[in-house]
């Protein structure tokens, strides 16, 4: 991020061996690929992007060893109360079903189900527009994914994990990007998207367009949010809402470490400064 220039050191798992790393119970030092070096004299704080990328050729063993040194170097400024934004375990810790049961008390979320092995349909789903989504994010061993897709609850395999919730015949997909104390709310609208998850609708073979026009929630919707925030301990991370048809606003997940820069791709938002600032200063900005 030219923004940042040399105020920040950028450590990445897909080329590690291009760094020279050195770690011992006294210190660390990590050099890049440029004759940059920062080391445990020099850091003074850790931001963790994105989970390890597991589609490295590598042999298993070396792929784990890495990965432990990486999570060595971010325990390192962790302990000593260094780091921003959320850690890798994050969502293993606390999980997508803890945030929903703290949003409910905030907002109105659909009926959601997680489980196998059920004999029947779940209650509040016969009959009803279902939708299925993945908790994990984690693709398939044929490298496929599942999307929140629309389906026949009577039809699925009961012996197979699911997560189900009701659909929302909504008119805007909505999300929230949380950095430190300031929220900023986008939207878009659903009326040209071909399906339910927006993300199937994007277009990587074209240039990158701002299809997200910020917005002001309501007074009530702004306290409930910051309450939320407050009471689950949101300090970054993307929150997932969809405006009903009849415009009430629905929770719908919080991602601890998902995308942003496409909310403001164009910066007329001052969005990707304010990070920046977040990342290089000592506080909750």
């Amino acid at each position: 991020m030219s923004i940042l220039e040399n105020r920040a050191f950028r450590f990445n798992y897909d080329i590690f061996h291009e760094y020279e790393v050195s770690i011992s119970p006294s210190g660390w030092k990590v050099s890049n690929p440029a004759g940059l070096t920062i080391s445990s004299d020099l850091s003074t704080g850790a931001f963790w992007w994105k989970p390890f990328n597991y589609g490295l050729q590598i042999d298993k063993y070396v792929s784990s060893e890495v990965r432990y040194i990486f999570r060595e170097l971010y325990a390192w400024h962790l302990r000593r109360g260094l780091v921003k934004g959320n850690p890798p375990d994050y969502h293993n810790l606390k999980g997508k079903l803890y945030f929903l049961e703290e949003a409910s008390k905030h907002f109105l979320i659909p009926d959601s189900f997680v489980g196998w092995g059920f004999k029947s349909i779940p209650a509040g789903f016969s009959g009803l527009p279902t939708v299925a989504k993945s908790l994990s994010s984690e693709p398939t061993s044929d490298k496929k994914a599942l999307f929140t897709t629309e389906v026949d609850s009577s039809r699925l395999d009961p012996n197979y994990p699911w997560f189900l919730q009701t659909k929302i015949e909504a008119s805007h997909d909505i999300t929230v990007f949380v950095c430190g104390n300031k929220k900023f709310c986008f939207e878009k609208s659903r009326d040209k998207l071909r399906s339910v998850d927006w993300r199937l609708d994007i277009d990587f073979d074209s240039p990158v367009k701002d299809d997200w026009e910020m917005i002001e929630f309501t007074n009530t919707e702004k306290e409930s949010l910051d309450n939320f925030c407050i009471q689950a301990d949101i300090h970054w991370g993307r929150i997932d809402f969809m405006r009903s048809n009849e415009g009430r606003l629905y929770f719908l997940e919080f991602n601890a470490n998902g995308q942003w820069v496409f909310l403001d791709y164009e910066r007329k938002n001052s969005l990707v400064e304010h990070v920046c600032e977040y990342l290089l200063s000592q506080n909750n900005i």
